[in-house]
């Protein structure tokens, strides 16, 4: 993963910007040292599989419910 500061991506963002969309690359944003922000694609951010996550949040939920039913 590439790793940038924010003035390097104030000077070369449309060239890393590019980076992302063409070869999917990753690039960390830091600040004085500080990882700060990470440029992804908005693809990387997409849940691959939805049927998942609401499984997931639906067991989530009967978890909290039996919990409150325990008292």
């Amino acid at each position: 993963m590439k790793t940038v500061t924010v003035l390097e991506l104030k000077a070369k963002a449309s060239e890393l910007v590019r980076s992302v969309v063409r070869m999917g690359e990753e690039i960390q944003i830091t600040d004085q040292g500080t990882v700060v922000a990470l440029l992804v694609s908005p693809e990387r951010t997409k849940i691959k599989d939805t049927g998942k996550a609401w499984i997931t949040l639906d067991q989530l939920a009967a978890e909290i419910r039996s919990e409150r039913n325990v008292d």
